[in-house]
Order: structure tokens, then sequence, then C-alpha cells
């Protein structure tokens, strides 16, 4: 009580003293702190470019986008689906400032070129030139379709405001089907007019790039590079029968309608390649021939018989097999003893991104590669056909 009466005394003492003339100062008003508002930024991933179903926007699972909006966004933000399956990143989502920015996105980046064995290198990232280097792993298990995509946006585009719409498209290209025959102009000899019979148990891809650099914007995105690689492509094995992959020499016909397909296992997506163009030739080499650069290599057989038997399941011969010696009729038995060989043929092409393709293999400029009694690796290098002459080229 005598604290407080002491207070009120004190008080009244100070109203009774003060005056107009001399008020205590008072601060000025400090105005409230002005926080700024930030917009954040939606990502909105619109239908793939499709080129089939491999992947959509409801199956893709995540991605990378690059920009030079801010630093963080050089070394590339990752984006996954939240549990609503909207699109987010565990970083700083927001507009700096009211600019346009460019957003460059890559969907895999696991296959983004190693140095010697150190991490992942990342994109190249400025105001001008956005550039990757992508090593496509040649065994079609662990390949990925690579996605890019590039989209603009501000704080005020989009709907909501803030928001970008990011559309990727395919960036390698893709061989969905592989079809093989064998043009019946080619297969005669003159003098000497036998008949062919073939079977197919294997195929792979040699001689081409399997590493390349991506540059967005560039009229040709993709520049290959490094060692000249081979892509085994995975057939079904139980179609691989001596009825369905046995064919005869037949007359060229359009769209390859009269070959064999080949019954690849890759699902519904085929093989994937780097858009890259395949320069395969025969090369002679004396008496001999040679496959230079870009091939298709088939484990194949060969067998032939004479057109005065007429009946190539009663007699003949197996001209490239791994056991030549073990059937001389065309049958199944015997075709299953003989075993497979190694043919190649020249492959030219040009492929382009987001493209897939049919590959028409004609086997009659083939050359042996392997066969019974050669050296693995080394090439016998002679015609399928007995004798025959290949047009180099």
């Amino acid at each position: 009580m005598v604290f407080m009466a002491a207070f009120v005394a004190a008080t009244a003492a100070f109203v009774a003293c003060s005056s107009n003339d001399d008020l205590v100062q008072q601060k000025p008003d400090v105005p409230e702190e002005q926080i700024e508002e930030k917009v954040p930024m939606t990502i909105i991933v619109s239908d793939l470019a499709s080129r089939g179903t491999d992947l959509t926007a409801s199956t893709l699972e995540g991605f990378t986008l690059y920009s030079t909006m801010t630093n963080a966004w050089k070394t590339g933000k990752l984006f996954g689906k939240d549990a609503g399956g909207n699109w987010t990143t565990n970083d700083d989502l927001n507009w700096p400032d009211g600019n346009e920015y460019t957003f460059y996105g890559i969907n895999d980046v696991t296959n983004l070129t190693k140095d010697q064995g150190n991490p992942v290198l990342p994109p190249s990232v400025s105001e001008t030139n956005v550039q990757f280097s992508y090593t496509l792993p040649t065994d079609y298990a662990e390949q990925v379709d690579l996605l890019v995509a590039k989209t603009t946006g501000s704080s005020t585009t989009g709907d909501p405001a803030g928001s970008i719409s990011v559309t990727f498209n395919h960036a390698l290209a893709q061989i969905n089907a592989i079809k093989v025959y064998c043009n019946i102009d080619k297969v005669t000899n003159s003098g000497d007019k036998v008949n062919y019979r073939f079977r197919i148990n294997g195929i792979r891809l040699g001689g081409l790039k399997s590493v390349g650099i991506y540059t967005f914007d560039a009229s040709t995105p993709w520049a290959v590079s490094g060692n000249d690689e081979v892509f085994e492509i995975p057939l079904k094995t139980s179609d691989l029968t001596f009825d369905n992959m046995g064919f005869s020499p037949a007359a060229k016909t359009a769209n390859a309608a009269n070959a064999i397909t080949l019954p690849l296992n890759t699902g519904d997506n085929g093989l994937y390649l780097i858009p890259q163009v395949a320069a395969g030739v025969i090369a002679s080499v004396g008496s001999s021939y040679e496959v230079n650069n870009a091939y298709a290599e088939l484990d194949a057989q060969v067998f032939f018989y004479s057109d005065y038997i007429n009946d190539p399941g009663n007699g003949g011969a197996y001209r490239v097999g791994a056991d030549l010696w073990q059937g001389f009729d065309w049958n199944e038995t015997s075709s299953d003893a003989v075993g497979f060989g190694k043919i190649r043929v020249p492959l030219k092409f040009t492929l382009t991104p987001g493209n897939g393709y049919t590959l028409v293999l004609d086997i009659s400029r083939a050359v042996i590669y392997e066969n019974e009694g050669s050296d693995a690796g080394s090439a016998v290098s002679e015609p399928i056909f007995a004798g025959a002459t290949i047009t180099v080229g």
C-alpha cells in the first residue's frame, strides 16, 4: 500500500508539472516492418510428348530442374510427388523476384556421365547454353527412357500465378522391332545355283556410341563420343524355335512383309539408343571381307542344298554353325545339333530423338564372323554364300 501511494503521488506530480510547452518528446511512430510475401512456385507436368506409352505424366516418378535463377537452381532441384500427387522439392520453392526465367528438366540424372569414378557430373548451366553428358547403359535392363524439358515462367505466369508447365520430350531413339530377311536376288552364283535356309537365335548391335553430350536448343542436340560399344538385345527364348526362326531367301518387298520378326524380350519398349549416324561398311581384305564401323551381329545357321536334290530335308550341308558335322538335313533335330555361328551385316541409319524405328536387316551381304573351329572374336571373313562376291562399301 505504501508503494502504491507513492506511485500515485509521483504520477500526480508529473501531471501537475506538465504543460503544452514542455511535453516529453515521444519517439516518432515506427512503421510496421514490411514483410515481403513470396510467391510460391507451382510445378505442373503436362502429359508427355508420346512416342509410346513407356512413360506418362502419371507414371513419371521424379525429375530434376535446372535454371540460372539462383545458385541453388544451377546445381538442380530434385522434384518428386507428395501424398496428394503434387510436385514438390525439399528446398525453397519461391520466386525470388518478378523476372522471367528459363528452366531445363531431366528425368534421369543417375546416368549422367561419371568422370573416372567421380560423382555424377552436373549439367553445365549458363544463360545461353545448357548441356549435359549422358552414358546410356548397354544392358537393356538398366536403360531408362531419358526425358528432357524446357519451359519459362515468372511469379505472374500460369494459373495459379507463379506456376510453370513442364512438358517432357523423349531424348533417345528407340528400336521397337527387328526384322530379318534375305534378298533372293543376291543368293545365286553364276553357273552354280544352290538353295539356302537360315535360322536366327540371337542378335546384338555393335560399333555404336553409348556416350553423348546433349545440348538444349541445338539443331542437332546430340554429339556422340567415346568408344564403340555392343548392345545385346534380349530375345524370347521360348520363341526361338526351328519353325519360328527358320526362313528362306525371298524377294524384297515393301515394309519387309515377308521377313521374320525377332521376338524381342524387352516388353513394349524395345532398345534405347543415343541418336547418331551409323555408317557400317563392308571392306575387302584380299579375297576376304570384313564389316567395319556399325554392324548387326546375328547368331545364325546357314544351310545350303543343290537343285539336283531339290529337298532341303533330304540332304545338304550346314555352312554356318557351331558343329557343322552334326547334321546334313534341314530339320529341327539336325539344326539343334549343329548350333549357331556368328554373321555380321553393316548398319546404315540415322537416328533422331523421340522416334521409334523398325530395324530391317538384309543378310544377303552378311559376312561370317565366327564359325566352327574359329577362334572366338576372330573373323572368318567369308560371305555366307559359298563362292559369292560381295559388293563392298
